[in-house]
C-alpha cells in the first residue's frame, strides 16, 4: 500500500535533514541563518495544517460577523465598536467575542510558536 505524502510530511523531513545532518557541517558563523531556515519550515508546516497567520480563521470571521452584524469589513467595524465602548461585559456579544479573540490568539500561537503553549 502505498502512503500518500504530505507538504507538510515534506517539510518535517527537510527540516529534520536540515538540523541532523545539514547543520552540523555548516560553518558556525552561519548556524544561526540555518537554524532561522529550519524555523521557517516548521512554521510552513503548522501554517498548513492550522491556517496562514496573515489571514484570520473563518470561524473568526463568522464570529466577527454574528458580533458586529456587518458584512463589509468586520474587523473593521468590531475595532470601531471597541473604541466606542459598545461591547459592555454583560452583554452575550461581548461574551461571543471574547471566546472569538482566544481561539483566534491561540490558533496564531499554534502556528508561530507551538512550544509556547506546552
Amino acid at each position: 500500500m502505498v502512503r500518500e505524502v504530505k507538504n507538510t510530511d515534506l517539510l518535517s523531513i527537510a527540516r529534520t535533514v536540515l538540523r541532523d545532518e545539514v547543520l552540523n557541517v555548516v560553518p558556525e558563523h552561519k548556524k544561526y541563518e540555518a537554524l532561522m531556515v529550519a524555523n521557517a519550515m516548521a512554521i510552513a508546516a503548522r501554517e498548513a495544517v492550522y491556517g496562514s497567520l496573515a489571514e484570520p480563521s473563518n470561524a473568526f470571521l463568522t464570529s466577527l460577523l454574528l458580533v458586529s452584524g456587518e458584512t463589509d469589513g468586520p474587523i473593521e467595524n468590531i475595532i470601531k465598536k471597541l473604541r466606542l465602548g459598545a461591547f459592555d461585559p454583560d452583554n452575550p456579544k461581548t461574551k461571543t467575542l471574547h471566546q472569538a479573540l482566544l481561539v483566534e490568539a491561540e490558533r496564531k500561537v499554534k502556528v508561530s510558536n507551538l512550544q509556547y503553549l506546552k
